[in-house]
């Protein structure tokens, strides 16, 4: 089976994210999420031609990536924001979200129109029935949009000055809450269930500095900032609690985050992974060198044995959670990576997105 997401162009995009959930797959204008119904043999989701007489209006390529992984009930268990902007930004043709029969990769519909106010979609998140977007609006200051996910129907866009959007490139689920990164230099926590803000947390003793991804613990957040530091904050107060940075830890560019257990694993696009102590804040270890062929990594997902690290130069390696020993690097022309971008995991399937640069995007079903 073969899906090809064809982009309108001349349309630059500013991210992607990826979502597992449970129930069908769901691919967005400048953005994809994945939601899993029944077990599926491996197979690569590629590009060329509309499923099924379907076409999938894709309103740009992809320029950078985000990625979400959720449990099969709707957890939140990582999350990794765009890793690098387009250089410019021409405004989309057109602003759509197409749902797939994950079983068949069918058309279920295309979710679009000027009601739901899309802008520049780069991530996204599942809770309690709802599909929340973060819209990074280009020239704007940036919105949230808030789907029905069984229906696609419009609840409400969350936006205004109250929320201090700037620049929106990222969301976790923090309890009943919704953290949304901001690549100026804030996060924007929002009640779920109503849209209303909690809080704006900004301020110097954060040390934000350009930051991009977000994942949490059970009780602090850890926010990736590419100016080469992590910023912990204590979720239920909002306070900081340490920002993690030094030399010690050798961040180069860290663009992607997620946790395992007792362990926080930055992803730094410079070829390497930094393993933190979530409790203390200490380095744990450095893992890199030629054995990983690490090509320029912008994403992470967890299996709960493994680590799965995406190559933009087309490649996934697997590291051993528990010894950082490499296991192997999937790679070869029979995945048809090309430009791969961020990854969803959902027991011994990877779903992997390509970029696919100046051509179309894909997914790369890849059973470990």
């Amino acid at each position: 089976m073969s899906l090809r997401f064809r982009p309108d162009p001349p349309v630059h995009a500013r991210g992607m994210a990826v979502l597992l959930d449970g129930w069908h797959a769901t691919c967005y204008a400048r953005m994809m999420t994945y939601q899993r119904n029944g077990e599926l043999a491996s197979r690569s989701l590629r590009c060329g031609r509309p499923a099924r007489g379907h076409r999938l209006r894709w309103a740009n390529r992809v320029a950078a990536a985000a990625l979400a992984a959720a449990g099969m009930a709707m957890g939140l268990l990582t999350m990794a924001a765009p890793v690098a902007a387009a250089t410019k930004s021409v405004c989309c043709r057109a602003e759509t979200v197409a749902q797939l029969d994950h079983s068949r990769g069918g058309v279920v519909r295309v979710i679009a129109g000027p009601a739901y106010e899309f802008a520049h979609p780069v991530a996204a998140v599942v809770h309690a029935g709802d599909l929340f977007v973060v819209n990074d609006a280009s020239q704007g200051a940036g919105s949230l949009t808030e789907l029905n996910a069984a229906t696609g129907s419009l609840v409400r866009v969350i936006a205004g000055k109250a929320y201090e959007f700037a620049h929106p490139v990222a969301v976790a689920m923090d309890g009943a809450d919704l953290v949304v990164v901001n690549a100026g230099g804030s996060l924007t926590e929002i009640n779920a269930a109503t849209g209303s803000v909690v809080r704006v947390i900004a301020g110097r003793a954060y040390e934000f500095d350009h930051p991009v991804a977000v994942a949490r613990d059970g009780r602090n957040l850890f926010v990736v900032n590419t100016g080469g530091s992590l910023t912990e904050v204590n979720a239920a107060t909002g306070a900081v609690v340490r920002v993690i940075a030094g030399g010690a830890y050798e961040f180069a560019h860290p663009v992607a985050i997620a946790i395992d257990g007792r362990y926080v694993i930055a992803v730094n696009r410079g070829g390497s992974l930094t393993e933190i102590s979530a409790a203390t804040g200490a380095r744990v270890r450095v893992i890199a060198g030629g054995a990983y062929e690490f090509a320029h990594p912008v994403a992470i997902g967890i299996d709960g044995r493994d680590l799965f690290v995406v190559n933009r130069g087309g490649s996934v390696t697997e590291v051993n959670a528990a010894t950082g020993a490499r296991v192997r690097v999937i790679a070869g022309g029979a995945y048809e990576f090309v430009d791969p971008v961020a990854i969803a995991v959902n027991g011994r399937d990877l779903f992997v997105v390509n970029d696919g640069s100046q051509g179309a995007g894909s997914l790369t079903e890849v059973r470990v």
